[in-house]
């Protein structure tokens, strides 16, 4: 099966960037044949990659970037989830992707911030059982038990258990990363289109921490990426992913529904 994965979370800052920029290069080590597009509110140049303005969202422009590729990726910024949800619901695409042999992996990047735990929720409510769960914990410190408590304890949490999610954690950038970004004056998902052997430092630095992060998706592999994930390169099998929680379905059910 194709498959369609989608980055969305309305929480501004939560990692939707650095994590499409992630898998792009996650699966160029692996000469994975891919096509990524942002969904922006405003075209940006810049971007370098393709985007679809808000406003001119269409099914055919939709269906043609899905045509580019057995494994698309679909970058919603901020604020444009609803806007999406709308559209999705209005073109009946729970029905439209599979006719099209497409399955969905939705990638909701949450911090410790309980306020980013929202995009679980709505990308539930929009959904449903329709769509595999990837919940990406993007760090906001170096202390991930403090974070993952924070999120355990939540009824968004708990709403993933019942659609049986996965977790996957992003590496800390560690000090001397965010010293080199800093005196560069960018962040870290330009830093990413950034780094180049010609910036040794930056270079080395952010190659650190990509093997972490290719790390963690390697444990992911399979559920995210499904049988699209067709590597020209010679793969390590990766490890199976784990279910933190065992899904409380009838319970949760309920409490969703009221």
């Amino acid at each position: 099966m194709k498959r369609l994965i989608i980055i969305q979370n309305d929480y501004s800052g939560a990692g939707k960037t650095t994590l499409s920029q992630c898998l792009h290069q996650y699966l160029e080590s692996y000469k994975v044949p891919h096509h990524s597009v942002v969904l922006a509110e405003s075209l940006d140049e810049s971007l370098g990659r393709p985007q679809i303005e808000a406003d001119q969202l269409r099914l055919p422009t939709l269906v043609s970037h899905l045509n580019e590729s057995e494994l698309v990726i679909l970058e919603i910024e901020s604020g444009l989830s609803q806007h999406f949800s709308k559209f999705y619901e209005k073109h009946e695409l729970e029905q439209v992707l599979p006719e099209m042999g497409f399955e969905m992996t939705l990638l909701i990047p949450v911090t410790s911030e309980v306020e980013s735990f929202d995009g679980a929720l709505e990308a539930a409510e929009t959904y449903s059982d329709t769509a595999q769960y990837l919940v990406v914990h993007t760090p906001t410190s170096s202390f991930y038990d403090d974070d993952d408590k924070i999120w355990d304890r939540s009824y968004p949490a708990r709403v993933m258990d019942m659609f049986e999610a996965v977790d996957m954690n992003m590496p800390v950038c560690d000090q001397s990363l965010m010293q080199a970004l800093k005196v560069r004056g960018t962040d870290l998902p330009q830093g990413m289109e950034q780094a180049s052997e010609s910036d040794v430092e930056l270079h080395a630095e952010m190659t650190k921490w990509f093997r972490k992060v290719a790390s963690q998706m390697d444990c992911v592999r399979k559920y995210l990426f499904g049988d699209a994930f067709r590597a020209t390169v010679a793969l390590a099998p990766p490890a199976a992913p784990k279910r933190t929680r065992k899904p409380r379905a009838k319970q949760l059910i309920m409490d969703y529904a009221a």
